[in-house]
Formats: C-alpha cells, structure tokens, sequence
C-alpha cells in the first residue's frame, strides 16, 4: 500500500505540471477564470491510487501477462499521448483519429492479456470523473463538440491505459 501511495502521489505531482500545460495551451479554461486550481492535485491522487490498486489486483489474476515491458518506451508513449492535446486540441478529428491510430495499433502489434478490459476501463473511469468535473461547473473543454468533452477525451485515455499499466506494474514489483 505504501508503494501504490508512493506511486499516486508522484503522478499527482506530474498531473499537475501537465495540467498547467494544458490550461496554458487553451486545451481547457476555468469555468470561473482564476489560477490553476489546486483541487487538480487530489483528484490526480486519488484517482491514480484508484488505479494502481485496482490494476495490482487485476494483475494478481493474470500473473506474468505483461512479460518485462520497455519502461523507457511506455513512459515516451505516455508523455507524447499526454502532450498532444496542446498541440491539437482544436483540431477533434486528427486528435481523435491519431489516439484512435495509436490505440489499435498498440492492441494489434502488443497487445497484452487484459490490455483491451483496462484501456475500456482508463477510458471510462476518465469520462466519470471529468463528467463529474464538468457538471460541477469547475471547468470546460475550450474544443468540444461531444457534449461537455472533446472527441479526443476517451480514446486518448484508452491509448494512455497500457501503458499506465506496465509502469504501475513495474512500480508495484
């Protein structure tokens, strides 16, 4: 637990300095204008350690799934994924289609057992915890033509999750 601790506090501290690049970069605006709000940390934290336990778990039921992944690689695909929206957020489709590209072709030429129900799941918990974000009125996608979220939201997300779960795999050992 204290290592899953560990984990999510330090990705806090990282989601936090990509969020500031994404508000600056116009991906999403404070629906009452204002600094970057700190309420961004705990909500990283919590959510990551969501995530770190529930996958320690799911990888206890597939022992050896994950083989011994290339961290180097899986950190470069997770900041490149994350650093995208600045650059693209106000084009949704090329957004969308190239996390979309990135996610089919991460499953069809790496995919691991479990890969598919975890990026399904990353993708989801996403959407319910920005949806309750945005219905919280706390702030709003600048691009978004899906309701309160961009094209892009969920298959970014999805993209992110195989690697998020090789390094949480690899930080739990």
């Amino acid at each position: 637990m204290k290592r899953a601790v560990l984990v999510a506090a330090a990705g806090a501290v990282l989601g936090f300095l990509a969020e500031s690049v994404h508000r600056r970069a116009g991906v999403w605006v404070l629906t009452g204008g204002g600094s970057l709000p700190l309420w961004i940390g705990p909500v990283y934290f919590a959510g990551l350690l969501g995530a770190v336990l529930a996958l320690a778990r799911f990888e206890r039921r597939r022992p050896g799934a994950l083989g011994r992944p290339n961290l180097v690689f899986e950190a470069a695909l997770l900041v490149a994924l994350f650093l995208a929206p600045p650059l693209l957020h106000q084009h949704e489709l090329r957004l969308a289609g190239l996390a979309l590209a990135v996610l089919v072709a991460r499953l069809g030429l790496a995919r691991a057992p479990g890969d598919v129900t975890v990026a399904l799941l990353v993708a989801a918990a996403d959407l319910g915890i920005e949806g309750a974000l945005v219905a919280a009125d706390l702030f709003r996608y600048r691009n978004a033509s899906l309701g309160p979220f961009p094209l892009w939201l969920a298959p970014l997300w999805a993209a992110m999750a195989p690697s998020l779960r090789r390094i949480f795999a690899a930080l739990q050992r």
